[in-house]
């Protein structure tokens, strides 16, 4: 249909004697035309969509209403809340008793972002100054995150001790939904800190720090490869190894179509994701500049794992040619698909039209796990079914490498 368009207008620009653009000056202005609109539209109705839940949430606060999920949990005979100035909220029982009070974690939080946004708590002190239980308020985070933080019950982890105890308390993450409970960790620590107004000491988080450090040096593995092409065969599968053991299972580094979006509609929280926000950086521009891919050639771990998957057998389905190029459409049409239904507020959980977040088997839905399980089997027989032929993330990086400026002077280089 695009090569339609184009000698169409090629020949209208003819018959009228008109100067016109080389065919692929054409298509480098209207992949990047189509990119820049693209980037602008989601990310304008995804802004007015967060505006507008923001301002019920704000009309909600204004009505303060007394009987809120997180004082019917704690304090089951509340009858209301006194506001003590922006310290505490205290609830009273109909007799005008303390029942406790509440420590709300935002607004001195806000800047302390999970996987998906950030991540709000409230903390139910009872009589006796003695925690309660803690709770997440309503918030943007991946839901099987949030729940698999929830089971593991790291809400309880300071039930029953004072404001120093719980602040003294050394709380690990939740293995599956790392960034999402430390992100829930640091508020609680955060708001108890202002509370009590000291410091918390805090030891070196040994497996943090080799999560985080194997992380960075297998970015850095990729890079060279990635500049050194030639050199860096007998090394790939220690790399693919390495990239699904870090970036996959320890880490949960990796690039995805919800996490764009919601960096799109609520800006980079560099603060707290500054590993994966540096990567989607690289991933942008390295094929920007050098017109290679370089995410998917060299970082993905589910590219990295249908790879090793395909290595189980050499006898591949033979797939036509005109097959192959039908497949090869889907994920743009995919992509196209998503890009709309977010435009109409539609597109629901997107950690579930990808299976990355197989990755986290613990907290990862059932039908993700069955898609990214139904994709290695077929891994097996056809060459990484899924970069090739659906991914929309892979599609949307391969829409910034067409942008690449050396398009104008080399053809394309096969992926």
């Amino acid at each position: 249909m695009n090569s339609l368009y184009l000698h169409v207008i090629i020949g209208i620009c003819h018959k009228h004697k008109t100067p016109m653009l080389s065919s692929r000056t054409f298509r480098y202005l209207l992949n990047l035309i189509l990119l820049l609109g693209g980037i602008i539209l989601v990310t304008g109705f995804a802004r007015a969509n967060k505006a507008g839940s923001e301002s019920k949430q704000i009309a909600a606060d204004t009505a303060l209403q007394a009987f809120s999920n997180e004082i019917t949990r704690f304090y089951p005979m509340a009858a209301g809340i006194v506001q003590e100035d922006s310290t505490r909220t205290i609830v009273m029982d109909t007799k005008a008793r303390q029942l406790g009070y509440l420590l709300y974690t935002s607004p001195y939080t806000d800047h302390v972002e999970g996987y998906n946004g950030p991540t709000p708590v409230v903390i139910a002190f009872g009589p006796d100054d003695r925690i309660l239980g803690t709770m997440l308020l309503e918030h943007d985070e991946t839901p099987s995150f949030a729940r698999r933080v929830e089971k593991a019950g790291l809400y309880e982890s300071w039930n029953g001790k004072t404001a120093e105890e719980a602040l003294a308390e050394e709380v690990d993450a939740v293995s599956g939904a790392t960034y999402t409970s430390e992100a829930v960790i640091t508020c609680v620590q955060k708001r108890l800190e202002i509370y009590i107004g000291q410091k918390k000491n805090k030891k070196a988080d040994v497996w943090g720090i080799v999560r985080t450090g194997g992380t960075i040096a297998v970015i850095l593995i990729a890079l060279v490869c990635f500049f050194f092409p030639s050199k860096a065969k007998p090394f790939r599968l220690y790399l693919l190894a390495l990239s699904i053991v870090f970036l996959g299972f320890l880490k949960g580094t990796f690039l995805s179509l919800e996490g764009t979006y919601h960096w799109l509609s609520t800006g980079f929280p560099f603060a707290t994701q500054w590993l994966l926000i540096g990567l989607f950086a690289l991933a942008v521009l390295l094929p920007l500049i050098t017109n290679k891919p370089f995410y998917c050639r060299w970082v993905c771990p589910f590219g990295a794992t249908q790879e090793l998957m395909g290595k189980l057998s050499r006898r591949k389905v033979h797939i036509p040619p005109q097959w192959i190029k039908v497949l090869t459409s889907v994920r743009r049409y995919l992509l196209l698909l998503v890009v709309v239904l977010l435009i109409f507020n539609v597109a629901g959980d997107l950690s579930k039209w990808e299976p990355f977040a197989a990755f986290s088997f613990r907290s990862a839905s059932v039908w993700v796990l069955v898609l990214a399980g139904l994709i290695l089997l077929a891994s097996i027989f056809v060459q990484q079914p899924w970069c090739r032929f659906f991914c929309p993330t892979g599609q949307l990086l391969e829409s910034v490498r067409k942008c690449s400026p050396r398009n104008l002077q080399h053809s394309h280089p096969k992926n």
